[in-house]
């Protein structure tokens, strides 16, 4: 566990140190000086104060593991320091709890031994959960349960709209989930089904193959 706090504190003092970065705001004409003292002041306090959430919620994730669960080969990787600046970037810009224990776990799951991703796919799922607000990520994961749950009773098993999900899922109104999927669709998880098929008029979205491997990695949302 001491490796593993070694590079957390390493990727904390690069990111920490931004000064380039605060070299090109303070260059932005008119507005640059003032932009840069409160980046510096009130929101550096903000951006702090919400990765040392992230990283306690780190800390929990990880002391649910045993030794011998942890990839040692990865955690040494520069890949997974690069995933830790990246989520220390993410964590920086939410103060959603619910977002900053995913951006832990999607973390801690990729030291786990066993775990089947592609180099670059946690990367991706920290993009997912950062660009998708806590509603459209309640959304997604209904859309996914409702689809996994007709596609076994072989029920509407190549998708769902919002009227669909809205009486399985009383809590949105079909009209508000046809803009939220709309959002949705843009990150990747979701795509609506395209063709010409008799008395399809559109709205009705699947799952892309990508969510699907996002949700075996991370587990419950």
């Amino acid at each position: 566990m001491d490796n593993i706090k070694e590079i957390i504190n390493k990727a904390s003092e690069v990111y920490g140190n931004q000064t380039i970065v605060r070299a090109l705001i303070a260059g932005i004409p008119l507005v640059g000086g003032s932009l840069d003292v409160l980046l510096s002041g009130e929101g550096n306090k903000y951006a702090i104060r919400r990765i040392e959430t992230f990283i306690g919620a780190l800390n929990e994730e990880i002391s649910l593991l045993k030794n011998e669960e942890i990839n040692r080969l990865y955690l040494n990787s520069e890949e997974w320091f690069d995933l830790i600046i990246k989520a220390f970037n993410c964590a920086s810009k939410t103060r959603q709890q619910e977002k900053l224990r995913l951006f832990a776990r999607i973390v801690k799951n990729s030291i786990v031994v066993g775990k089947d991703f592609e180099e670059d796919e946690p990367e991706l799922y920290l993009k997912i959960v950062d660009e998708l607000t806590p509603i459209e990520m309640r959304v997604a994961k209904c859309l996914y349960d409702l689809i996994d749950k007709n596609q076994k009773n072989d029920v509407n098993k190549n998708g769902a709209n919002g009227i669909i999900l809205s009486a399985e899922y009383p809590e949105f109104s079909s009209e508000e989930l046809t803009s939220i999927f709309v959002r949705i669709e843009r990150t990747g998880p979701i795509r609506e089904l395209n063709g010409s098929y008799y008395g399809y008029e559109g709205g009705t979205y699947l799952i892309n193959p990508l969510f699907k491997k996002f949700k075996t990695f991370i587990g419950s949302i």
